[in-house]
């Protein structure tokens, strides 16, 4: 039996799916491969869960980026949009907006790329996972462009938001959402 993620089988759905079983199909693998992994791992107290967290989640970026406006274009740019629509306060940090797009390429370059591609954050990259040392998800600092990553509540975030992004999908008077996700999902599928 073909299954098209975790709980929905081929057989289940006509060839070709409509937007709502695509919609379907789309959140439960995200849900069931990635977010509710991430949960187990935190519930659990894993020590040392950090670096697995991240390689859970650091792709939720990219891949929000691209459903969202539909693309296909640069991972750099879609890591920064999918950044920007879940953490909307990074594009208001500096009326100078060098400032946020340095934090975001930094972090594309030390943490994504690092995952991907060495198998290890840069050096730089420091994780503190006790919500009273930091209470937010990423912490930057840009003397020595050095980042603070409490993977918990990152991993929570993303999480909150994606419940929110399939919520959004599912209500049909989110016309151009939906034709952006559907022209990826038909894309990636």
């Amino acid at each position: 039996m073909l299954m098209l993620s975790p709980h929905h089988s081929a057989n289940e759905y006509p060839d070709p799916m409509t937007l709502d079983q695509k919609i379907e199909v789309f959140a439960d693998r995200i849900e069931s491969w990635q977010l509710d992994i991430a949960r187990k791992v935190i519930e659990a107290d894993i020590p040392n869960r950090e670096v697995a967290l991240l390689y859970i989640v650091m792709s939720y970026f990219e891949m929000i980026g691209r459903y969202r406006e539909g693309e296909t274009g640069k991972s750099t740019e879609a890591f920064k949009a999918g950044m920007k629509v879940v953490f909307p306060e990074i594009s208001g940090w500096s009326s100078d907006l060098s400032v946020s797009e340095t934090f975001l390429e930094s972090l594309y370059g030390k943490v994504r790329s690092g995952l991907y591609h060495v198998g290890m954050p840069n050096p730089s990259v420091l994780f503190i996972n006790n919500d009273n040392v930091l209470s937010a998800a990423i912490g930057y600092y840009e003397p020595d462009g050095a980042f603070r990553i409490n993977s918990d509540i990152l991993a929570r975030k993303i999480v909150e938001h994606f419940s929110s992004y399939v919520a959004e999908l599912r209500n049909t008077v989110n016309a151009k959402l939906r034709a952006n996700f559907e022209r990826r999902y038909d894309s990636d599928n």
